[in-house]
């Protein structure tokens, strides 16, 4: 996907990309296990080099407080992001042991401002 980022529209992996956002979710049933699911399709997908939390409880660390978590324009993004990766966690009620993966275009014009929400 690195190499090849999906066109608008393109459904790959079961996720579905915009052109410059592509965005699936994982379930594995337990956090621990849909991360490790999560890991493998980066690393398959050429983007082993990005930095991850090492196990879901330091990835818990990233989660945004219960009462913040419904505010989210105003506090930033719940869970861990680094460009290009997004790795988010449902918003409440949303199925458990779940994240949400995003993955930017790096080569998409205006990437880092795009990906930083600022452009």
């Amino acid at each position: 996907m690195r190499d090849r980022f999906p066109a608008a529209g393109e459904e790959a992996h079961g996720g579905v990309s915009d052109g410059y956002c592509f965005r699936i979710t994982f379930a594995a049933g337990r956090l621990d296990q849909t991360l490790e699911l999560l890991r493998t399709f980066l690393q398959e997908e050429g983007y082993a080099d990005v930095p991850l939390p090492a196990d879901a409880e330091e990835l818990r660390k990233f989660r945004l407080p219960p009462k913040l978590r419904h505010q989210l324009s105003l506090f930033g993004e719940d869970g861990y992001v680094h460009n290009p990766v997004r790795v988010l966690f449902p918003p409440p009620g949303g199925k458990r042991g779940a994240l949400i993966l995003e993955v930017c275009n790096e080569s998409a014009p205006g990437h880092l401002l795009r990906f930083h929400r600022r452009g």
